[in-house]
């Protein structure tokens, strides 16, 4: 072999050692991992509900007034347990709510208190939730009819002949529709002068019967106007809030 060729072939030797150090680095050494995004899971909206036991207690009586806060995993509907609930209230008469206090729901997700009121018609409530990291705020509200009553009015002839007898009648009834037996109501009543009403005078009152119906007989030989009110209950004071009926005219001119 020439000295030539002899030289070049170790010179192609050196080289290749020379390369096989960095070949060992790049494979000792591999690139950096790729830094992965965490996922963010959206917050979610949850129910709450509010209703009272009984729906519309008397004056004075204790009620109870509960609901239940859910949310759900995936397409399952669950009860959220010891969320704490805010319950907030005031009377209509009111413009703002005043916090009261605070109830945890139970294993099933259920909230419940207790209130009366003896000397207001009715009282609202805002019932809170605060949320938290998986959940949103919620608020529902709840108004409570205490004692209430309606009085109805109607006539057997709303055009009668003069000076012919004529029946005025109605109902005394408690917000579930019961008809209050034994109540007093008091009659009132109003003449039509030509051009104007004149004023109510207070007629004898009457009294309901065993099926919460009273009745009143009138004779008249004019345009009038009667409405009838119901005080309250007489025998059980505080129970039932008075109520008023609306105004019916009758024309026997």
């Amino acid at each position: 072999m020439r000295r030539t060729q002899l030289i070049a072939l170790l010179l192609v030797v050196i080289m290749a050692v020379a390369t096989i150090p960095a070949i060992a680095a790049r494979e000792i050494h591999p690139a950096p991992a790729t830094q992965q995004t965490p996922t963010v899971t959206a917050k979610r909206t949850p129910t709450l509900t509010a209703t009272s036991t009984p729906q519309w207690p008397v004056r004075g009586q204790r009620y109870v007034v509960g609901g239940s806060l859910r949310g759900w995993v995936s397409d399952y509907v669950i009860g959220l347990s010891n969320r704490p609930i805010q319950v907030w209230r005031k009377y209509p008469s009111q413009t703002t709510y005043t916090y009261w206090k605070s109830v945890n729901t139970d294993k099933t997700g259920r909230y419940s208190f207790t209130d009366s009121e003896a000397g207001q018609r009715a009282k609202n409530y805002m019932i809170k939730y605060a949320g938290d990291s998986v959940y949103y705020a919620k608020t529902t509200y709840k108004t409570v009819s205490i004692g209430a009553t309606t009085t109805s009015l109607y006539s057997t002839n709303y055009y009668p002949l003069p000076n012919k007898e004529f029946v005025i009648y109605g109902f005394v009834k408690d917000s579930y529709g019961h008809k209050l037996a034994n109540q007093p109501v008091r009659v009132y009543w109003r003449a039509y002068y030509t051009d104007r009403w004149g004023s109510w005078i207070s007629l004898m009152p009457t009294s309901t019967d065993a099926n919460g119906k009273y009745i009143s007989t009138q004779m008249d030989w004019e345009k009038v106007q009667y409405y009838v009110v119901f005080a309250g209950y007489p025998y059980k004071p505080n129970v039932y809030w008075s109520s008023q009926s609306r105004a019916i005219t009758v024309d026997a001119s």
